[in-house]
C-alpha cells in the first residue's frame, strides 16, 4: 500500500472502537436540506464523516482534487471558512466524541454554544474554495519527532512518535504521517502523552488520531512522552544500509475549546544492519 501517496495524514483516522462509529445527534440542516458535517450522508455526524474530510484535505494538500462533490464540501466545511482542511476534520472528530461520552446536541450547537453566527456564512455548493491559509500563522506549541531504529531483514519494529517542549494544553491531534510504502505498517498504539484519549486509527488510509474529549482538561505532555508507536515489519528483501523513512506531513493539534497549534517535527527511519 502507497502510505506516502495517501498522505498518512493527520490527526486522525477512523476505526473508532471505543467510540463504534456512535450516531450522533442529527446536525443542523441547511435551506436546502444539507446537513452540516454529514459529509458522507447517513444521517449522523461522526469519525466516518472526520475521515472523509481527512482524505479530501490530504488530496488537496497533493495539489489533487478533493474527490467531494460541490454538496460534500458544502457539508464539509463545519467552521464556514470556505476550506476543507484538518481543522474541519478535528471539529467533526472531537464532536463525535463528545456525543460518545454522552453530549448531546447538534454539530451547529456544539460549534456555537453561545449560539453565536459563524462571522461568515457557509460556503454555497459551487464555489470555488479560496487557497488554503500559510500554517505559519498558526501558534507552535513543542517538538514532535519521530524515532529511529536499527533492524534485521524481515523484523518487526516499533516506532515511536515523541513529544516535547509543549507549554500549552493539547486534547486532540490530527497527525498527517507519510510511510515508506515499502514498509507493511502492522499497527498503531496509542502511548502515553495522552493516556486516557481514545486513539483513532484506520491502517487501510493510513490515519492516526487521538481525542480526550471525555475530559474537559487540556494535558501538557511530559518532556520526551510518548504520542504514539507504530509497528511495522521490514521487508524481508531489504539488504544491508537500506533506510525506510517516516516523514511528518501535516499536524495540527487542538485544546479543549478547539484552538488549533501546530508543532516543529523532525523526521525518523528505520535503518537495516
Amino acid at each position: 500500500m502507497n502510505f506516502t501517496k495517501k498522505l498518512l495524514t493527520s490527526a486522525a483516522a477512523v476505526g473508532m472502537a471505543a467510540l463504534c462509529l456512535c450516531n450522533s445527534g442529527l446536525p443542523l440542516m441547511a435551506d436546502d436540506g444539507l446537513a452540516l458535517g454529514d459529509v458522507n450522508y447517513d444521517g449522523y455526524v461522526n469519525a466516518s464523516d472526520a475521515a472523509k474530510v481527512l482524505i479530501a484535505a490530504a488530496s488537496i494538500g497533493a495539489g489533487e482534487g478533493s474527490g467531494l462533490t460541490d454538496d460534500q464540501t458544502y457539508c464539509a466545511d463545519v467552521n464556514f471558512d470556505g476550506i476543507v482542511n484538518a481543522s474541519d476534520a478535528a471539529q467533526i472528530l472531537i464532536y463525535a466524541a463528545y456525543i460518545g461520552a454522552g453530549g448531546s446536541g447538534t454539530l451547529y450547537d456544539f460549534l456555537h454554544p453561545e449560539g453565536d453566527e459563524p462571522v461568515q456564512k457557509p460556503t454555497e455548493p459551487g464555489t470555488e474554495p479560496p487557497d488554503e491559509p500559510d500554517e505559519k500563522e498558526m501558534i507552535s506549541n513543542g517538538v514532535w519527532s519521530i524515532g529511529y531504529a536499527s533492524a534485521s531483514p524481515g523484523d518487526v519494529v516499533t516506532v515511536p512518535v515523541l513529544i516535547s517542549e509543549t507549554t500549552m494544553g493539547m486534547n486532540s491531534y490530527i497527525l498527517n504521517l507519510s510511510v515508506d510504502p515499502r514498509l507493511e505498517v502492522i499497527s498503531v498504539e496509542n502511548g502515553d502523552a495522552l493516556r486516557e484519549a481514545e486513539l483513532i486509527t484506520n491502517l487501510k488510509d493510513g490515519y492516526i488520531a487521538a481525542t480526550n474529549y471525555q475530559s474537559d482538561k487540556n494535558v501538557v505532555p511530559e518532556q520526551k512522552s510518548t504520542v504514539c508507536s507504530l509497528t511495522v515489519r521490514v521487508p524481508a528483501s531489504a539488504k544491508s544500509g537500506d533506510k525506510y523513512k517516516f516523514t511528518f506531513q501535516k499536524l495540527v493539534i487542538c485544546d479543549y475549546n478547539m484552538t488549533t497549534y501546530t508543532a516543529s517535527t523532525s523526521d525518523g527511519y528505520i535503518e537495516v544492519k
